[in-house]
């Protein structure tokens, strides 16, 4: 019998030969089909790091509903716009307008803050640390100035949790009916998409209200394009994701972070680090928007393979489970057209509260781990900070030349 339920019969299933799903894929998609189907699938390249039993698909089921429900309390409060802004929002935008984040309570299940409605604002998200609905939302009010300039005007993937990080979480990167006027839509076409179909449209926020908005549709991780909506096609961040294996110490992720970076001011290149809020780190490379995508992952690989060659023993830049063990895969994947890395102080999906924080390259140090820190204690580093460590990342104007990719063989 086929290891499958309903399986296809007729002339579908003629000639159907099953195997042993022993194999991972990653595959970018825009969406399930009703019958369970991916819409536009494209393959991106096999994960040995992973095992098939340890895959399972992740989906809202249940959640359109709460969806419909929120989304009319949001609108209710929410400027209902459609604009985009195209201008970043200037660092301290929100501290110059207090009475624009200011919480006010609306019902006794309510809260209005950015003049959004938050519904169920004491929903736990992080049961661990209790952090509630209402106290994410106060955190990005909190860091809006920081984070805002990292993700407005630019295609979003999300991770949602309504019900907390515990529970039933899912991807989504799409704009729904069920999603309120302050967050917006960019039309793009994705790959393997018929010519008869209409351009996808992709989540976007301008502002604090989108962004407070995506708190109260449970949206617990912000993964932003590498380019804005403007020029979808023409990247301006590249990333490199310092993914280590579980026996790899953090002392040993710190030195390739430091390797990487020293890589990159040989090719005259400026580069920034953060913590994933997860295992490792990521660097950053700000460029100015002349190359496309192909470009983007040519030179990214390459780098990648570059530090793979010189120290074998401790990097590799294919993804090898074979290889992995006691090995820091950099990760140059998320420069592909579509693919997204988690937010400059976007919360993880992850226990504890963690956030993806942007250090100045002389924090870096084994007291500094990948996740120390969190919502609770990032509002008083900042305030704590002298200066943004990443002051320089959005005057910092470099480009690939054709004598950087020479160098590297390009």
């Amino acid at each position: 019998l086929p290891p499958v339920t309903n399986p296809p019969t007729g002339a579908e299933g003629r000639g159907v030969h099953w195997v042993r799903p022993e194999l991972v894929a990653e595959v970018e998609f825009g969406s399930w089909t009703r019958e369970g189907i991916l819409r536009h699938p494209s393959f991106l390249g096999l994960r040995e790091d992973k095992r098939a039993d340890e895959v399972v698909r992740e989906n809202g089921v249940g959640s359109l509903a709460q969806d419909r429900a929120e989304s009319a309390a949001a609108r209710h409060s929410a400027k209902p716009s459609r604009e985009r802004q195209t201008t970043k929002p200037s660092r301290g935008q929100s501290r110059g307008n207090p009475t624009a984040a200011t919480a006010v309570a609306a019902r006794a299940d309510e809260l209005v803050i950015a003049g959004v409605r938050l519904t169920h604002p004491d929903r736990v998200l992080y049961p661990e640390q209790q952090v509630t609905k209402a106290a994410l939302a106060e955190y990005y009010t909190t860091v809006a100035d920081w984070i805002l300039p990292h993700i407005v005007n630019r295609p979003l993937a999300v991770v949602r949790c309504p019900e907390g990080r515990v529970k039933n979480c899912f991807h989504q990167k799409h704009v729904s009916e069920s999603l309120p006027d302050t967050i917006h839509g960019v039309r793009i076409r994705e790959k393997n998409q018929a010519r008869s179909e209409p351009d996808a449209v992709q989540i976007t926020i301008s502002d604090l209200a989108g962004l407070i908005s995506l708190v109260q549709f449970g949206v617990l991780e912000i993964h932003p394009w590498g380019a804005r909506t403007d020029n979808i096609e023409r990247p301006d961040r590249l990333y490199f994701d310092l993914d280590p294996a579980p026996e790899v110490n953090w002392e040993q992720v710190i030195q390739a972070a430091r390797e990487l970076r020293a890589l990159l001011d040989e090719l005259g290149l400026e580069s920034f680090v953060k913590t994933s809020g997860g295992k490792g780190l990521h660097v950053i490379v700000p460029i100015a928007r002349r190359c496309d995508w192909n470009q983007a992952q040519a030179f990214t690989r390459a780098v990648a393979q570059r530090l793979a060659r010189v120290a074998p023993q401790r990097y590799l830049a294919t993804m090898s489970k074979s290889r992995r063990p006691g090995k820091i895969f950099i990760d140059y994947f998320r420069n592909a057209r579509g693919a997204t890395a988690i937010a400059p102080y976007s919360t993880r999906a992850r226990s504890g509260a963690p956030v993806s924080t942007p250090l100045a390259w002389d924090e870096l140090s084994p007291e500094i781990g990948p996740a120390s820190y969190t919502v609770k204690n990032i509002p008083q580093r900042l305030a704590k900070l002298k200066r943004d460590p990443w002051e320089k990342l959005f005057i910092t104007r470099q480009t690939i030349s054709a004598r950087v990719a020479a160098r590297l063989g390009l």
